[in-house]
């Protein structure tokens, strides 16, 4: 009998390294829970990225974190500088959904109870309508766009230096020039048809 051929797991590997690269420093279960593995094969790919990968240490987190050596290297020297710049992330973007905290990682947790009317702020069915407005990197507020007036409203959930204000009212105005300018004139899909009674749904009218 043919022995079974043995499946190749090599993608796990690209798939850790992108993960790492934007989500570090992160947990092994941080990894898996994201690409939805088993914790063996999380478990090996990150042995197998040994290195590459490097494991820190953080403060006031238990378990193990993991990140690229080259940018473990960089914090070692100090080379990153802190900056107050401001970013409106749309709706569901991968950054609130790198690790198992989810939302929960990029603010203070009295601003995510703030934001989401709640004490569980890692939930995806409570961060997928948010819009969460960035400072520094940290998420401070939220925004939504005002389609009607064509204005990007925004809402702090704490309070911020006027000159932080400011940069955020300037963000907002930048944003809002852009989702009025040409992109409102793109093309919208369709919404599918109703199924007619046999089941099978309608193409669209000619």
């Amino acid at each position: 009998m043919p022995e079974a051929p043995r499946t190749d797991y090599r993608f796990l590997e690209d798939a850790a390294l992108y993960y790492y690269r934007f989500a570090g420093p992160a947990t092994r279960d941080d990894f898996l829970w994201w690409g939805s593995l088993s914790r063996s094969a999380a478990r090996h790919t990150i042995e197998d990225l040994a290195v590459v990968l490097e494991e820190v240490d953080l403060q006031d987190e238990r378990s193990a974190q993991f990140m690229l050596e080259e940018d473990a290297a960089e914090l070692r020297e100090d080379r990153f500088v802190e900056t107050s710049r401001v970013a409106l992330l749309p709706p569901v973007d991968p950054v609130q959904f790198a690790t198992r905290r989810g939302f929960g990682a990029l603010c203070e947790p009295r601003v995510a109870a703030r934001i989401l009317g709640q004490g569980r702020p890692g939930l995806r069915d409570s961060t997928a309508a948010v819009r969460p407005l960035l400072v520094g990197g940290s998420v401070l507020g939220t925004w939504l766009w005002n389609a009607r007036d064509g204005q990007v409203e925004f809402h702090l959930a704490r309070e911020v230096e006027d000159e932080t204000t400011d940069e955020v009212r300037r963000a907002a105005a930048s944003l809002a020039e852009f989702l009025s300018g040409p992109v409102a004139k793109l093309p919208r899909g369709e919404a599918p048809s109703r199924p007619s009674r046999a089941g099978n749904y309608r193409g669209p009218p000619p």
